[in-house]
């Protein structure tokens, strides 16, 4: 099993959810320090992960994370959850 690199995030990853974007595997992992990352697994090896370009910053540590069926990304940190489109992080209303 793959692990996945942490170097994108100043604390521990606490949570990780898997799913598919665009037809292939993704992971996004939430950690302490709030911030959540979408990784991508490389065509040439699925062992190694490519990072996004970009992830999100939340205000509070990241406890929930979870990719629904129709490509929602949901984060619950501190006492809110919040959704967003997983391709391109636009947020979602409630």
């Amino acid at each position: 099993m793959a692990r996945i690199p942490t170097r994108l995030h100043n604390s521990p990853v606490e949570v990780v959810a898997t799913g598919t974007l665009d037809g292939f595997p993704v992971a996004v992992s939430g950690s302490r320090d709030g911030r959540v990352v979408l990784w991508h697994t490389s065509a040439d090896d699925e062992r190694r992960f490519a990072v996004e370009e970009r992830f999100l910053q939340f205000p509070a540590a990241v406890h929930g994370l979870a990719i629904a069926p129709d490509n929602r990304l949901v984060v619950a940190f501190a006492h809110d959850i919040a959704t967003y489109r997983l391709e391109d992080a636009t947020p979602l209303p409630e």
